[in-house]
């Protein structure tokens, strides 16, 4: 049996196959060829593609390329890793630069707003809950004495036809007592 077909014949079901990067374990794919002596050098050369997620040992092309969302894979290529890093480095640092200048100008507008607030403050007399209090009895003593002119005039233009406008408490206050009048010892008063 030779590596493409050892490699054909894997399970991807079965843990026990692979290493945790995806690839096959060298020890399994020795003892399927027969071939103690057989590298992992050997088996990417046989199928440079292969992996758990790709079992396709025909094809010869290079897997693509991962996008920038997708985290890149190493195995121990130390130098690849720190150009990554550099790489991911001057992308963050060249995304900063409009985010200062944005947190600036939002700074300097939170600035001119606490500003306006300032000023509108000083040309805005302070609440003062007394005159509030004050402007408020006011009113409703205008109210009342408006009230009272229209009632006097109405009963000056209807003379002896016009109701009564007094409120329920005054007449009641006003009206006399006429219970007892007619027992025996009551006295009538003149």
């Amino acid at each position: 049996m030779d590596i493409k077909e050892a490699l054909a014949s894997l399970d991807t079901q079965d843990d026990a196959l692979w290493t945790a990067d995806g690839a096959p374990k060298v020890d399994v794919v020795a003892k399927l060829v027969g071939n103690a002596d057989l590298k992992r050098k050997d088996i990417t050369d046989a199928a440079p593609n292969f992996s758990r997620t790709n079992p396709d040992t025909e094809s010869e092309t290079k897997p693509e390329q991962p996008s920038d969302d997708e985290p890149l894979e190493f195995e121990s290529d130390v130098e690849q890793a720190k150009l990554l890093v550099e790489e991911k480095k001057a992308a963050l640092e060249e995304a900063r630069g409009p985010l200062k200048d944005a947190q600036t100008a939002f700074d300097i507008a939170q600035l001119e707003y606490d500003e306006a607030l300032q000023i509108l403050e000083t040309v805005t007399p302070p609440e003062n809950n007394q005159k509030t209090i004050m402007d408020y009895l006011a009113s409703q003593n205008a109210a009342r004495v408006k009230r009272a002119e229209d009632q006097a005039k109405l009963r000056d233009s209807l003379g002896d036809l016009a109701p009564d406008t007094r409120a329920t408490i005054d007449k009641a206050f006003t009206r006399r007592n006429k219970r007892g009048l007619n027992r025996p010892g009551k006295k009538k008063e003149d």
